[in-house]
Parts: structure tokens; sequence; C-alpha cells
């Protein structure tokens, strides 16, 4: 579970920024849960590096190997192991105890291809 959430009520491109994310497993269609027409694609990733700075975390918690769906609006082929960058990426918290965080971006750019 992503620790730190309720520090980002609003969760900005500088809360992405600060993190480096791998894909799990390969990416596939994402769609829309009424009509199930295409929407993009989601994909699985992990975070892998996370250099956020977290109020009141004197023992110096992250969110590294945490796990994060991500939503894209467009059509994209990744696969695993990718090193990504979330482009315009927006955040947001949900659940009961805003416990939740749903990403979607508007694209991805690869900085890496590990397979």
């Amino acid at each position: 579970m992503l620790k730190f959430l309720r520090q980002q009520l609003l969760v900005n491109p500088e809360f992405y920024s600060s993190k480096v994310f791998s894909v799990i497993g390969n990416s596939k269609d994402w769609l829309d849960f009424e009509t199930k027409a295409k929407k993009g694609t989601t994909f699985e990733a992990e975070i892998v590096q996370d250099n956020q700075k977290y109020l009141n975390n004197p023992e110096g918690l992250t969110n590294k190997r945490q796990n994060l769906t991500i939503k894209v609006a467009k059509a994209i082929s990744l696969k695993d192991g990718m090193i990504v960058k979330l482009v315009n990426p927006v955040g947001r918290l949900w659940g009961d105890n805003l416990q939740n965080l749903s990403t979607e971006c508007e694209d991805v750019q690869v900085a890496n291809s590990s397979k």
C-alpha cells in the first residue's frame, strides 16, 4: 500500500516526477467500464526509485517497490521491464480514507528497454 498519500491531497506532476517507474508485465487495452469502448492503454508499474521528501518521516520511508496501475489516454505497447516516464500525469485519491490512487496520463516516454 502506498505511503504518505494523505500528504498529497492534490496529486501533482511533481509527485510522479520524483519517481522512476518500471513496467510489470505487458500493457493491455483500457476499456470504458460501461460501454466497453477502448479508451487507451493500462499497465502495472513498480516504483523502482522514489526521491520524494515526505513530511514527518524521520525513518526515511519511501514508496519504492510499490505498484501502481497507470492508464494512458492513447494506444501504446509496453513490455515488462521498460523504464518509463509519465507525460502529464494526473492522480486522484479515492476511497473512504483516501487510501487509493488512480493515475492517468496523456502518454509515456520509454527511458530504456531492458527486455
